[in-house]
């Protein structure tokens, strides 16, 4: 009776296998009868299930979340006809199970796993043939050492769109019942022929600038040069007018006693003498001259000996002598000691 009942519990339990089946949160289930599907057929609902036994139905579960898959490196034209290899990814996901089960489900009916390595394989090529985007850019948009001066996004971006059939390519993923989520560049590089030429490129590009700092420099140089000499050329005519004005007017002031002079030798001598002695004494200095120096033979004691009726008192002839010859004044008063001179 025990073996009997224990019978009958595996019998149970192995119905209940066939008859049921589970859809998890993260799943969606496409259950077949007789090998056909409709859109009746999907359950996206996570839970417990019942079903036909098989052959009469049979259930393939996709998980739909997002999966991964990176291309090999592969060599791309630019824009300016040069080779760049590009290395791309895709994050996709499994977006209608009916018609993923219809593109796929000839693969292995039941097995979800070969029906994932079937739709990567159509995937990597579809990512392949996306890469074509690089076409649109030059290697100098893709290559930057600025990272906001790259036009990897847009190129992304581009790739995306081709995949989605919203781009320039009208093969679209969404026809496989998969959607695209994210397309991304892992690597970009440069060929060596390709590095000669970026680098050929490159040293034209510092030499022109190089060159435009010379041509700049040089015109500022003359620039600066050519207004230091005008510059210098009209300080020089200002000094040489202001010379000019400044000996004009001394000839003109000369003039005047020119004209006492000629006049009256011996009244002008005098009376520059007396201004002199006025000028003089304005300063609050104390000095000890000689009584032989021009201007200050009136000091002498004898001084007044030289005055005479109507004539002013001019220099002897021995005193103009000695003051000419720096030995001061000769004969009598030759030596004579020299008297302190002072003002207040």
């Amino acid at each position: 009776m025990q073996r009997i009942l224990i019978i009958v519990l595996v019998l149970l339990v192995v119905l209940g296998f066939m008859v049921t089946y589970v859809v998890r949160f993260n799943e969606a289930a496409v259950v077949t009868t007789f090998g056909k599907a409709d859109a009746s057929s999907v359950i996206n609902e996570e839970g417990l299930r019942f079903k036909w036994p098989y052959p009469f139905q049979k259930v393939i579960t996709y998980d739909k979340r997002v999966r991964f898959i990176q291309a090999k490196q592969e060599t791309k034209q630019t824009a300016e006809k040069s080779q760049v290899i590009v290395t791309s990814f895709l994050t996709w996901r499994v977006s209608d199970p009916l018609e993923f089960y219809k593109r796929f489900g000839g693969a292995g009916e039941g097995d979800a796993r070969r029906h994932y390595v079937e739709a990567e394989k159509i995937l990597e090529a579809k990512l392949r043939a996306a890469a074509g985007a690089v076409s649109r850019f030059k290697v100098s948009e893709l290559i930057s050492a600025d990272e906001s001066g790259t036009k990897l996004p847009a190129l992304e971006a581009a790739m995306l769109a081709d995949l989605r059939g919203t781009g320039e390519s009208t093969s679209a993923l969404s026809t496989y019942g998969i959607e695209p989520v994210a397309v991304g560049i892992s690597g970009i590089g440069l060929p060596p022929e390709t590095t000669r030429e970026v680098f050929k490129t490159m040293k034209a590009a510092r030499d022109k600038i190089a060159n435009a700092i010379n041509v700049q420099g040089t015109s500022d140089a003359s620039r600066i040069r050519s207004e230091a000499e005008n510059n210098a050329t009209k300080i020089q005519k200002f000094a040489e007018q202001l010379a000019a004005t400044i000996k004009s007017q001394g000839d003109v002031e000369a003039a005047q006693y020119l004209a006492q002079m000629k006049q009256d030798p011996q009244l002008a001598v005098f009376i520059q003498n007396m201004d002199f002695l006025r000028n003089f004494s304005g300063k609050r200095t104390t000095l000890v001259l000689p009584t032989w120096l021009p201007g200050f033979d009136m000091f002498r004691p004898d001084a007044a000996k030289k005055f005479r009726s109507g004539r002013p008192p001019a220099p002897e002839l021995n005193d103009v002598i000695g003051a000419k010859i720096g030995g001061g004044p000769v004969g009598d008063e030759a030596g004579a000691a020299p008297v302190a001179g002072g003002s207040r």
